[in-house]
């Protein structure tokens, strides 16, 4: 039986439909990596060439190849590579289809990724140092003279008022001997048992003081009117030496490399070897810098207060990234602190005139 002519005409377009050929995708545009973690077995990952590491990432987070958090360098192909960007792409990176790609997980949070402090609290006011003990407490002094305790939710554990001995105090940092020990804006170097609050020693002074740090036997103190820093014997409160030379010195952190002060007046933190030499970090970068901590990869986190933002430096000093730009505001006479966890790399700070204190970043558990 013959067709009718519409029959003739549907059956001619499915032919011709069926003679069109598939467009197959550019398998140039993909490319096989062999990825792994350091130590760790591999797999074989396919990604676009213009896959770019912020996607990169997050694929390695999903195949259990990096942890949430935390940040990453590699190795591809032998060469250790640690990424500027999150727009890079893989090919940029010098990543060609069969290269072999290693995991490194820092230990350092994710800066980049830091859009939000993780939680934050009302406190009493004006919120000064803050330290964070293993145990999971975050300790925080405030100008008026109260100590508080917080869990790492921020729940309120413990208060109490100080007294007359710990004037308006500033910075902290806890001692080889567990005593907390606070800079007082009044002059005083004042240490209190952080279990019991309970007054230790007392090293009296009468220059404005609102930076401390402790390394070793030393305990130094920053002078901020008087431009110096004042290096105290920790187990006798006897004067060792004075560093002169800066403008406005505040925050202070003593570490395995030297000590670093966060310079106000001359909008750099600089770095103070065993020799005594010193080095400027952040020039062009900061505006009133009020305090700098280390983290556990050896970045340099600087509460940049005119800035009103967390200031991150890699390791030799050069800019990483800002953190929360317009977060940490800036009320003119503005001390905001920022501490950094020796340990597990829970990050804390305090925001001064907004009577805030938060958690920036949680602890860092093995990857």
């Amino acid at each position: 039986m013959a067709e009718s002519p519409a029959m003739e005409s549907l059956r001619a377009k499915e032919e011709a439909a069926q003679e069109v050929p598939i467009e197959q995708e550019d398998s140039s545009a993909r490319m096989r990596l062999h990825v792994s973690r350091m130590c760790g077995a591999g797999q074989m990952l396919e990604v676009g060439r213009d896959c770019n590491l912020h996607d990169f990432k997050s694929l390695l987070v999903e195949k259990g190849l990096a942890q949430e958090g935390l940040a990453v360098d590699f190795i591809i192909d032998g060469t250790l590579v640690s990424p500027e960007g999150y727009m890079t792409k893989l090919a940029e990176l010098s990543a060609v289809d069969d290269s072999h790609i290693t995991v490194i997980t820092r230990r350092s949070h994710d800066y980049g990724q830091i859009h939000d402090v993780q939680r934050r609290v009302k406190s009493q006011r004006w919120p000064q140092g803050v330290v964070t003990t293993l145990e999971g407490q975050l300790y925080v002094c405030h100008y008026e003279g109260w100590l508080q305790v917080y869990d790492l939710d921020l729940q309120l554990q413990k208060e109490a008022h100080l007294g007359e001995l710990v004037r308006h105090p500033s910075q902290m940092a806890m001692s080889p001997d567990g005593e907390l020990v606070m800079a007082c804006a009044g002059g005083n170097v004042v240490a209190v048992d952080p279990v019991t609050f309970e007054h230790k020693w007392t090293y009296r002074g009468s220059a404005k003081s609102t930076g401390v740090a402790i390394w070793g036997g030393e305990i130094f103190r920053s002078q901020i009117d008087s431009g110096t820093v004042q290096v105290l014997d920790r187990a006798t409160g006897a004067e060792l030496r004075t560093l002169e030379g800066f403008q406005r010195p505040s925050g202070l952190c003593a570490f395995d490399g030297g000590l670093l002060v966060a310079d106000r007046g001359a909008d750099v933190v600089w770095l103070v070897d065993t020799e005594g030499s010193r080095k400027a970090i952040g020039k062009g970068e900061l505006s009133h810098p009020n305090d700098v901590a280390v983290d556990l990869a050896g970045n340099l986190l600087v509460m940049d207060t005119g800035n009103e933002r967390i200031a991150v430096f890699r390791p030799d000093g050069s800019a990483m990234c800002g953190i929360l730009a317009g977060t940490f505001k800036d009320f003119g006479n503005t001390h905001s602190y920022i501490s950094v966890n020796p340990i597990n790399g829970t990050i804390s700070v305090s925001m001064d005139d907004a009577h805030y204190v938060a958690i920036l970043a949680p602890p860092i558990h093995s990857a």
